[in-house]
């Protein structure tokens, strides 16, 4: 070795021990820590200067000497070995402290959502964020559907919904466990069911399709709602009920019958006579009708929407449907829609768009978008034919 490479290699040497070697100091004793001679040279450099033991030990310690060149190896058989077995741990040691530092690598965290309808995408673990438009579907096969606009936070035990309209169909759970979702105005439970959730700059909408949900605000006491209920958490003011977008009623089954005006079948409601109605109008009417939901009634009125109904006819006959709605308030009766059928004998499951009726009084159909429907029949003119109600619903 050359004695400028040799006072070179002390100067690093001094450098490495008080501290101060720099990224370009620590490149270039790397290098020279290749050559065997090279490292042979600092591995006594660093013995006779007790700067080994340190390192190993403590790590490296500050001096104030001077560099100084060291004295060479001995060239006996127990020094060749020590000097040997000393550079190939010093190669290891000062090698590896001299790259660049990178973080350790965090253990995998479980995921706990993946994209339904986008397999390319990673499954989301807790913390993950989550934007629309998209389907996510959790680990017990809940599904979460984001539209466009909706972003949310998953977590392992809420899901955090910041903005946007939430879609939820939501597995029934274990016992002990719910489904929650928050968002800044409310936090809503569930245990199985299916639900929206709307964050807007107005509140938070909570619109329930089927089952049952809890719906907690943060500033008021919590509310529960069933299938065609929907509540609004404002961002300011009291909380309050909503028409709902969707509703459904099963007529097959005995208590969702309380209420309404038809003959009891043990499959549903058949149409029954309706004095009242048959002498205001002078025509005999047979009917089935709900009775009256309250201000929030059964659904808003939409266009986008569909009225379903599944009903069994004994004979070829001719059907209204109509739908009537109230103002918000309850204080005046705005208008009524009906769309007349033509139908067959047998079991008959309808799908009519709502944008298919036609505004029989009151306001125009368009003019009627989001009013509460307050009341809804189904009418025949003819008694001798039977029309049994089975079930009945409005979708979007």
């Amino acid at each position: 070795m050359r004695g400028e490479d040799a006072d070179e290699l002390a100067l690093l040497h001094g450098r490495l021990v008080e501290g101060d070697l720099d990224e370009a100091g620590r490149e270039q004793l790397r290098l020279r820590l290749a050559d065997p001679a090279q490292r042979a040279r600092f591995v006594a450099v660093m013995r006779v200067d007790g700067g080994l033991s340190r390192l190993l030990r403590t790590g490296p310690a500050a001096t104030h000497r001077r560099p100084r060149r060291a004295p060479p190896v001995r060239r006996t058989a127990i020094g060749w070995i020590i000097a040997l077995a000393a550079s190939l741990l010093l190669a290891v040691g000062v090698l590896a402290w001299l790259q660049p530092h990178s973080a350790p690598t965090a253990e995998t965290a479980p995921v706990l959502a993946r994209w339904a309808d986008q397999d390319g995408r990673p499954g989301l673990a807790a913390g993950a964020s989550a934007s629309g438009p998209g389907e996510l579907e959790l680990n017990d096969g809940s599904r979460l559907g984001l539209a466009d606009g909706t972003s949310l936070t998953i977590e392992s035990e809420r899901i955090r919904q910041i903005s946007g309209r939430l879609l939820v169909a939501a597995k029934p759970q274990p016992p002990g466990r719910q489904l929650v979702v928050e968002t800044v105005n409310a936090t809503v439970r569930v245990v199985g069911t299916a639900f929206s959730v709307t964050v807007a700059a107005d509140g938070t909408t909570v619109a329930v399709d089927s089952g049952r949900v809890q719906v907690q605000p943060h500033q008021a006491a919590a509310q529960e709602l069933t299938a065609g209920m929907a509540f609004l958490v404002p961002t300011t003011g009291a909380p309050r009920l909503l028409p709902a977008s969707a509703w459904s009623i099963d007529l097959a089954m005995a208590r969702a019958r309380v209420g309404w005006f038809g003959t009891e079948r043990n499959d549903g409601l058949a149409l029954a006579y309706d004095t009242k109605t048959s002498q205001e109008f002078a025509v005999d009417t047979w009917n089935v009708q709900m009775p009256d939901p309250g201000l929030s009634g059964i659904a808003a009125f939409d266009t986008a929407s569909r009225l379903q109904a599944s009903l069994t006819l004994s004979a070829p006959t001719t059907l209204a449907v109509n739908l009537q709605m109230w103002s918000a308030d309850g204080s005046r009766w705005l208008g009524a829609v009906q769309r007349t059928l033509d139908l067959p004998a047998g079991r008959q499951d309808l799908d009519l768009p709502l944008a298919s009726f036609e505004a029989k009084q009151g306001a125009a159909l368009t003019e009627m978008r989001g009013l509460p429907i307050r009341r809804l029949s189904l009418i025949a003119w003819s008694g001798s034919v039977s029309v049994v109600v089975h079930r009945l619903g409005i979708r979007r």
